[in-house]
Parts: C-alpha cells; structure tokens; sequence
C-alpha cells in the first residue's frame, strides 16, 4: 500500500559498491535523484496507489584488481510500476 519495492539484481563481472535510485513522478518529465544505497533492495514509500512512477539505477563499483577502471558506472534499464492496496485490514 502506498510503496513499490526495487530489487537491484546486477549481473555484472565486479562489486557494486552503492546505488543512486532515480524516479519520474506521475505527469513529470524528468527523473530526480531520491536515495543513495548499498542495499540490494529499495522501498520506495509515500507513494499515490494506482499512479505510475517509473525508475532507473545508477550503481557505483570496482574490480577487485588493482590498475582497471575504477570507478564502474552502470545505468539500469528503465522500469515503472503501480503501487496498490492489497494488504487487508488490521484487526484491532
């Protein structure tokens, strides 16, 4: 209710260090930056059920040998999704 959940599965040949999640609100144009994380997965709350919010991750990482690239960018592919109340109610 309210939240949508990102998993942040990377399939890639070095360590991710941190994620910055971007988000377009209902009706904008534009993606803002709304959280920094190490975690693999993302709860993004406070949200309007039944609008649709559209996201994208930068992630941040290195090789674990010395003398590559470093620091890695990589930009997920983009994704939306609806968030909807489908917890029932709490019985007091």
């Amino acid at each position: 209710d309210k939240e949508l959940r990102l998993l942040l599965e990377a399939i890639v040949p070095w360590k991710n260090d941190e994620y910055v999640i971007y988000r377009k609100n209902p009706g904008a144009t534009e993606y803002d930056s709304i959280a920094i994380t190490d975690e693999t997965t993302y709860r993004d709350k406070g949200l309007v059920n039944f609008e649709e919010y559209c996201y994208f991750v930068k992630s941040i990482g290195h090789y674990s040998l010395p003398g590559l690239a470093d620091p890695l960018i990589n930009f997920s592919q983009l994704v939306c999704g609806e968030p909807s109340d489908n917890q029932p109610p709490r019985r007091g």
